[in-house]
């Protein structure tokens, strides 16, 4: 992800392009908050007409499943009907963290044409910004229309305003085909100077940037290319706002959820009572970290616990109400998430960094990485019942970085490597019941290190890498031996951890090109074909 603040502006600082699939995310939903003041209905009429509380008339049009205002905003009211703060001065612009606008340059007959230029502040205020039915497209829902058109650099061209008499020649390959009617309004730095009017045109989304909390997400159009490219700048720059309607059609079946507290790959996770615990991982230095962090999805929020006794990478699994934290050792460890409480169990046979999952009751530690011997083939069967290990058939190809998940009570592991750069597509199930292994119809995409778990009886592989970080999500159906491609993860990465609370898959943490995440998506399967 580029930082908007490196791109060169035409007057003063020549935009580089970058793939969405690049980016890394924190959605904040923040315009869909419930107002504390009482709401006014506005028009929104079969005619493709909606009116801000300011009595302000924008056009509308469908692309796709989704609903866009073909102007950018320029209210001066919240919904409630507050005011937004009014800011012409030079010097007070960057040094706010409250809500305010301006014209474009300061000159208010550029409304009309332009809308208004906002800060971020006012984007996610809880009074909202947007009339009612309305709301700032998240990052995934620009992704959705950014995919809808094509997902290529072309697509810009498709909604960018043809001609010349607002923007710079030669406004390259615009074709305005959906009638969108982007205009280059320019932006406002936090210098409190106005940059790049006629030359782009920058617009906010409701999505923070996970890894810089002073800046959030945003989409740009320029004069000289076709794309449109994604970016995130500082919070108290102002930018062009354009609203989406509201409704399942104009989302996503991912939604970003609050961030994890801590920034971390290779944890452990494991859910009691419908709430997710992340246990350890790699952290921003590179070292082990332990953390122990709950999160709960029906409040959106995270609670810090008591860290564990000793930093590592460990996996985790639920049995019984007791959560299993293995490996990164041999060290077994069950803790009692209704008392707070640890207990050391019968150590792991192998030292490693394992994946694990359940059967009947059983846990099952596959596969994983140790100093000495490397990758491995490994399959130990650990029984909380009795605290005992026993080993079972190993894999039949040995490797790392491969998540594994039970369907149907039996286990598949998919993907991982032997070796650096070198990921697989395998896919190879083991039943326990008969204690022996079969190679099944391979993954689409090779890939070391992504989440897989299983809803539905069908098992759902997400993230990963292999010559970069992907967002890949595809689905392996057992009954029929097949795999389905499905939406893309808003944020590629590797090594994030994974669960399922109330039919909806959470992807949390990670790491891609920007570091450790504290990114965490949550995935509606049912919203998919």
């Amino acid at each position: 992800m580029k930082n908007l603040t490196n791109r060169k502006v035409r007057f003063t600082v020549n935009l580089t392009q970058i793939l969405f699939v690049m980016a890394s995310i924190f959605i904040l939903n923040s315009c869909l908050e419930e107002s504390p003041f009482p709401q006014t209905n506005f028009k929104d009429s079969s005619t493709g007409i909606v009116t801000d509380i300011d009595g302000n008339e924008y056009g509308t049009v469908t692309i796709g499943t989704q609903v866009w205002m073909t102007e950018n905003l320029r209210t001066t009211k919240y919904r409630d009907g507050s005011a937004i703060t009014s800011v012409t001065g030079t010097s007070q612009w960057g040094t706010l963290t409250t809500g305010a606008y301006c014209p474009v340059y300061n000159n208010s007959t550029n409304a009309k044409t332009y809308g208004h230029l906002y800060n971020w502040y006012a984007v996610t205020s809880s009074r909202n910004i947007a009339p009612t039915g309305w709301h700032v497209p998240t990052y995934a829902e620009w992704l959705t229309l950014w995919n809808y058109l094509g997902g290529d650099t072309l697509v810009g061209a498709q909604l960018k305003q043809t001609g010349t008499s607002h923007w710079v020649y030669p406004n390259a390959g615009a074709t305005d085909i959906y009638n969108f009617n982007a205009v280059p309004s320019g932006f406002r730095k936090d210098d409190g100077l106005f940059y790049d009017l006629g030359y782009s045109t920058v617009m906010w989304t409701a999505s923070e940037y996970p890894s810089l909390t002073t800046s959030a997400m945003c989409w740009a159009l320029v004069y000289d290319a076709r794309g449109l490219d994604d970016y995130n700048a500082p919070k108290n720059w102002g930018m062009s706002i354009r609203c989406i309607k509201d409704g399942a059609s104009s989302g996503s079946p991912w939604k970003t959820m609050k961030s994890m507290p801590t920034a971390r790959s290779n944890s452990g996770i494991a859910v009691y009572n419908n709430k997710i615990y992340v246990f350890g991982g790699i952290g921003t230095s590179g070292s082990p970290v332990a953390n122990v962090e709950i999160f709960d999805p029906s409040t959106n929020t995270w609670t810090v616990s008591a860290n564990m006794s000793v930093a590592k990478t460990p996996a985790a699994i639920t049995v019984n109400n007791k959560i299993y934290v293995i490996g990164d050792g041999n060290i077994v460890q069950e803790y009692d998430p209704s008392l707070g409480t640890w207990l050391t169990k019968a150590s792991m046979p192998t030292q490693r960094q394992p994946f694990v999952t359940v059967v009947n009751n059983k846990i099952y530690a596959i596969g994983g990485y140790n100093s000495i011997t490397g990758s491995l083939s490994t399959n130990e069967e650990y029984t909380p019942a009795t605290n005992t290990w026993a080993t079972k058939a190993y894999m039949l190809t040995a490797r790392n970085s491969t998540p594994v998940t039970a369907a149907n009570n039996k286990v598949y592991a998919i993907g991982g490597e032997y070796s650096m750069n070198s990921p697989y597509n395998i896919n190879q199930e083991y039943d326990p019941s008969t204690n022996t292994w079969a190679t099944k119809a391979s993954m689409p995409t090779a890939r070391r290190a992504p989440a897989a778990i299983t809803y539905n009886n069908k098992v759902y592989v997400i993230g990963g890498s292999n010559t970069v970080n992907v967002g890949t999500v595809e689905m392996y159906d057992p009954s029929l031996n097949s795999w389905t491609t499905k939406t893309p993860m808003p944020t590629a990465r590797s090594y994030p951890v994974i669960a399922l609370v109330n039919n909806k898959i959470y992807v949390i943490g990670g790491g891609n090109d920007s570091g450790c995440l504290t990114t965490v998506e949550e995935y509606n399967p049912s919203m998919e074909p």
